[in-house]
């Protein structure tokens, strides 16, 4: 056994011995035997002086020192300290308050034991502390077997200090391991009410120890450490504490709730997030525990038996090798299933929000290994957040079992037909009935409604006519159903409309049965069918076929999982929210991201040809957290013109839409209008038919839109206008041919007109729209006063530009840079320099609407072109720059004091002039080489008889007079230079001089030079 474990299970020990202590230190029955310190100070174990023995009547001197034999007490009174490198405890030891025990090893490369049996026990109201080891085989060690109780201090401050919990650890005010090397182990249990300072290193919960959490009215710390998978944190005490418990977010093993005393809730914040073993929930008291929002990671099992919610949260299930099981009652926001062993559900589970399963391997059993479990898809409104849902399951995952599935259905104030189907298989029309009745001329025909228990609801009577249909499209009408009894099955994918006579308060629907999942295929062959006819009475409803949402999860129509052949991009949802059936259509080449189709809802599809087929796949399940109203869903904003008429109670819609794959006349991409109850508003196509949407490829200038009106009755009416995209570039003038008025309906959107007896007032053809030329607004901020340099861009910004307005611009009439697109809060032009004069250039800013008509913005854009730098010579060495400020010179690349706009060479090289103008750096080069700079001297002849001549650089002699000195030192004449710019010359006559050896000296910054000259 290490010394760590040692000292933990001391620990254990101290802690019940504490708690003993806390009692008194009485609290042990004096016997013969006994040991107990003698006076204050310190001093050692093993001084016999030290301690006194019990003699069954009396205290008296020992005899010998304590041995901690099963069945003695030994007490370290107060004010005393006790210092021993080895104690094995098989009894009790008592610690007072204001004492100490400190163990210490006693020479170097020795280790400090200190070992409670299982019989022994500790309690510490004093201080327990632990001498620094020297290194690692010099440790002192703590072996709790027993019970140790500390209601004092435990200071594990000494490095290489081990403490072994095997029994009973019972902290109830400070226990601190955090020394260098220092662990804590706990095989055991530690209970937990005082203050516990350690770090993920320094304290270890094992395989098969609890850690149990005994605060009661405050939330208390969970100590940081290290958890075992098969470690438990016990949460076991609190009573009116509502807070979750400091450092809840560590990585547990195990993890159980057990507070029966427990009388207020208690949120837990989302702070619990890694539970790798079992959860356990065995007892909340009077409460309920919230989760909160969070992701809480199981790797074992979840069992609930108190009141434990979850509604917020995602359970996230993650075991690759171990099933892992759900029991108990749980209401839970999420579950991700992460497991190819399994997850069963064997009790109940009430999911608000998503199922997902994240991979193809993954297996769910929704009901359990003995199909005992239940789980409920909550919908508890009309939106998409209140449904809940089984999300995409992965090709090769395994989903099964039963399911209960709801849909919340609102109650609008009257009776009205709903449009539903059934997201599991086998389901029956009885399962319906025990949510509303369902009356006709089958065996089982309801005889009361459910949300009353009577034969009467919101006033009416139930009769015995069919009140559920299905719509067969090849005759165009609806079929009652059922027509034999009420076990009649549900066809998944069909939609049914049923007659929901509850009025006043939600009607929730549910049915239970094996998930409809995988690949589903309308056909004309399969069940139910899907068929095109071109036969009937009505021509609207020609292909329209009402099917039925099969999955237990929302549908996005615009998926591209889709697979179709001959279908309309025109989905159309009826709607009876407002009291008389109105039909809402959507179409999927919008991309406006809010074309879903509710769990448990029909809806209409347009076939356009013979064979028409419709691919139902997991894919087009709609994104979880998407947002749609069952029945009623927002309209899609893209390039379309939305007419909107109502009589104050009732609305119908129109939309025109521009979509460069249609074609004016009908196609794919249209959907026709069907009758609403009441009125209906239209557009004719270019082939004269009635259209809810009407898509075209293109809508120009000065073209109509024909509007068609139908089934007006006497009364007030408003018409509304929204243009979106392309259409915001028009104006849309509206003509009222009975009132023979035309009215600007960009300007104002709306306009109110009456319907009378007179056949004009509610003629079909009354109303048209003409596109109208929109006048550009020219007052538009530019910017202006820009600077460009040489070879630099200008950048021109445009603000509060027109959308659908297209703008371009101009220099001297030339158009330059690109033509952009307005409706942003600006533009910006790139003017390129090569379009651009040195000195200042005007820019023009136009302005092209929707009709092709250009006009000039009110201002315009100067944008001064800097003039390139150039270096003029204005000499063999001097050189000039073209601006006055603004100059940095350069030889060779290195920087020249010079900043004036006159330069006088050095010396040959490249001379780099840049210039800083503005925001830009211009820049010229100029070369002087040997002909402005030769590089030597020359002189002839040599030797010399007479005239001797002599050419050198300018920067070779800083004199105009060169000194000659004969072979002593003398000076015997001087050369007199003349200056040629770039060099001098000179010439000297040697014939009067003796014949030998002279110098003629040549001084300049760089030093002194000597040429020889030799006389004949």
């Amino acid at each position: 056994m290490n010394a760590y474990n040692i000292y933990l299970r001391i620990m254990k020990r101290i802690v019940v011995i504490g708690l003993a202590t806390l009692m008194s230190l009485s609290g042990y029955s004096q016997t013969a035997g006994d040991y107990q310190t003698t006076g204050t100070g310190s001093g050692s174990w093993s001084t016999l002086s030290n301690w006194q023995t019990y003699n069954g009547t009396s205290w008296v001197a020992a005899s010998s020192i304590p041995s901690g034999a099963a069945g003695t007490t030994i007490t370290i009174l107060t004010g005393k300290t006790i210092t021993s490198p080895t104690l094995t405890l098989n009894g009790n030891l008592i610690i007072g308050s204001n004492a100490q025990l400190t163990i210490s090893n006693s020479a170097t490369g020795t280790t400090a034991d200190f070992t409670v049996s299982s019989t022994g026990s500790v309690t510490n109201n004093g201080t327990l502390a632990f001498a620094a080891g020297s290194s690692a085989s010099n440790l002192t060690n703590l072996v709790i077997a027993g019970s140790f109780t500390n209601a004092g201090t435990i200071s594990i401050l000494a490095s290489n200090t081990r403490l072994t919990v095997n029994g009973t650890l019972t902290n109830t005010n400070i226990f601190t391991v955090n020394a260098t090397n220092s662990i804590a182990t706990i095989n055991g249990t530690f209970k937990n009410s005082g203050t516990t300072t350690s770090t993920t290193a320094r304290l270890v919960f094992a395989g098969g120890s609890i850690y149990e959490h005994l605060y009661t009215t405050t939330a208390g710390t969970i100590p940081s450490a290290t958890w075992n998978s098969n470690s438990t944190c016990l949460i076991s005490s609190y009573t009116t504490n509502t807070a979750a418990p400091v450092r809840l977010d560590s990585d547990f093993g195990n993890f159980t709730w057990n507070t029966p005393a427990l009388a207020q809730d208690v949120n837990l914040d989302g702070l619990l997030v890694s539970v790798a073993g079992t959860l356990t929930i065995t007892s909340t008291g009077t409460s309920t525990v919230y989760l909160g929002s969070t992701d809480l990671k199981i790797g074992g099992n979840l069992s609930n038996n108190g009141s434990f919610d979850a509604s917020t949260a995602t359970l996230v299930f993650s075991n690759l090798t171990t099933a892992q099981s759900i029991t108990g009652i749980i209401n839970v926001g999420n579950i991700s299933i992460d497991n190819p062993a399994g997850v069963n559900l064997d009790g109940t589970v009430n999911l608000t929000g998503s199922l997902t399963l994240n991979s193809s391997t993954d297996i769910f059993d929704a009901d359990g290994s003995s199909d005992a479990g239940t789980l409920t898809l909550l919908s508890t409104g009309d939106d998409l957040a209140a449904d809940a849902s089984i999300a995409a399951i992965p090709s090769g995952a395994t989903f099964q079992g039963n399911v209960t599935v709801q849909r919340y259905m609102s109650g609008e104030g009257f009776r009205m037909y709903r449009y539903i189907s059934s997201p599991v298989q086998a389901a029956t029309v009885a399962n319906w009935q025990d949510d509303f009745s369902i009356t006709g001329k089958f065996t089982g025909t309801s005889k009361t409604d459910p949300s009353t228990g009577t034969n009467t609801v919101c006033g009416y009577a139930l009769g015995t006519a069919a009140t559920m249909f299905y719509f067969n499209e090849a005759t165009q009408t609806y079929v009652a159903y059922p027509t034999t009894n009420s076990s009649a099955v549900l066809t998944p994918a069909r939609g049914y409309s049923a007659f929901v006579r509850n009025c006043s308060s939600p009607t929730i629907i549910d049915v239970r049965g094996s998930i409809n999942q995988g690949t589903i295929t309308l056909n004309s062959s399969s069940t139910p069918s899907l068929t095109f006819t071109t036969t009937g009475s009505n021509s609207a409803l020609y292909g329209y076929n009402l099917v039925g949402n099969p999955y237990p999860s929302a549908l996005d129509w615009e998926s591209s999982a889709w697979a179709t052949s001959n279908i309309s991009s025109v989905m159309a949802i009826s709607d009876n929210s407002s009291g008389s059936l109105v039909y809402r259509y959507y179409d999927n080449t919008d991309f406006s991201g809010d074309d879903f189709i509710a769990l448990g809802q029909a809806f209409w599809v347009r076939a356009t040809g013979a064979s028409p087929s419709l691919t139902f796949s997991e894919d087009v399940k709609a994104p979880q957290g998407s947002s749609y109203s069952f029945y009623r869903k927002a309209s899609p904003v893209l390039d379309r013109l939305t007419i909107t008429v109502s009589n104050g109670t009732l609305e119908d819609k129109a939309f025109v839409k521009v979509n460069s794959a249609a074609k004016a006349t009908l196609d794919n991409y249209d959907g026709p209008k069907m009758d609403n109850s009441l009125f209906d508003l239209s557009t004719l196509s270019s082939d004269n038919v009635r259209m809810a949407i009407n898509a075209v490829d293109n809508l120009a200038c000065g073209s109509q839109v024909r509007i068609d009106m139908k089934d007006f009755t006497k009364g007030s009416y408003k018409f509304t206008f929204e243009s979106a995209g392309l259409l915001t570039g028009y104006t849309l003038l509206f003509t009222d041919k009975y009132t023979n008025t035309t009215t600007n309906v960009t300007a104002t959107p709306t306009y109110t007109f009456t319907v009378s007896d007179v056949a004009a007032s509610k003629a079909s053809d009354r109303f048209v729209i003409t596109l109208n030329e929109k006048a550009n607004a020219l007052d538009l901020a530019v910017d202006t006063n820009l600077k460009v340099c040489e070879s630099g861009t200008g950048k021109v910004k445009v603000y509060n530009t027109e959308a659908n307005v297209m703008y371009f611009a101009s220099v001297k009439n030339e158009v330059v840079g690109d033509t952009l697109a307005g409706g942003n809060a600006f533009i910006e032009f790139t003017i390129p320099s090569s379009s651009l004069v040195e000195g200042e250039n005007i820019v023009q800013i136009n302005a092209v609407n929707s009709c092709n008509t250009t006009t000039a913005l009110t201002q315009t854009a100067s944008i001064t072109k800097y003039e390139s730098a150039v270096i003029v010579p204005l000499d063999a060495r001097t050189l000039q720059s073209n601006y006055a400020a603004g100059n940095h010179w350069y030889q060779d690349d290195n920087l020249l004091a010079d900043t004036t706009s006159v330069l006088k060479a050095k010396g040959k090289g490249v001379y780099r002039l840049e210039v800083t103008a503005g925001n830009c750096v211009l820049t010229a080069t100029y070369t002087l080489g040997a002909e402005q700079f030769p590089d030597r001297i020359s002189s002839f002849p040599n030797p010399v008889e007479g005239i001797f001549n002599m050419k050198l650089p300018i920067e070779q002699s800083s004199a105009s007079e060169l000194p000659i000195v004969n072979n002593v030192g003398d000076q015997i004449g001087l050369i007199k230079l003349v200056d040629h710019g770039s060099y001098f010359t000179g010439q000297y006559d040697f014939s009067a001089h003796p014949a030998g050896l002279y110098l003629i000296r040549i001084e300049s910054s760089t030093g002194l030079r000597n040429v020889k000259v030799l006389k004949k």
